[in-house]
């Protein structure tokens, strides 16, 4: 039976540098999320990101950690492009089937940057199977 990883961030800055997801809405937890016993795959992806800014960016997501069979992985998240000068213009979602080998027992970290500086909500959920 599938179970999922949720995280979230709140008001963060997502920049030209990977930075950690290390929340679940109001809580904070370890970046390092430990895989459960019995999984050996991520089947998929939901990578969603909201802003106020008014800008031109390209979000990617990175996993890293020992729980990945293959090495780091990146996903491509939501592309942004505000009309003019109105902000909160575009909010997105990627939603993709993947498949990624993990090792139950050892961590993964999720990653978010973007192409230019933003000031975003986002959300993230591995479905692993």
């Amino acid at each position: 039976m599938p179970t999922t990883i949720a995280l979230t961030e709140t008001g963060a800055t997502i920049d030209t540098s990977f930075s950690a997801m290390d929340n679940l809405l109001s809580a904070s937890i370890s970046s390092a999320t430990q895989i459960p016993s019995g999984y050996s795959r991520i089947v998929n992806v939901e990578f969603s990101v909201a802003t106020d800014d008014v800008v031109e960016t390209c979000t990617i997501m990175q996993l890293t950690g020992g729980a990945l069979v293959e090495g780091d992985q990146y996903i491509l998240g939501p592309a942004m492009n505000t009309i003019g000068t109105s902000t909160g213009a575009f909010n997105g979602k990627v939603n993709q089937a993947v498949d990624i080998g993990v090792k139950s027992g050892r961590s993964v970290t999720v990653n978010l940057g973007a192409t230019a500086s933003i000031t975003a909500d986002a959300a993230v959920v591995l479905t692993l199977a």
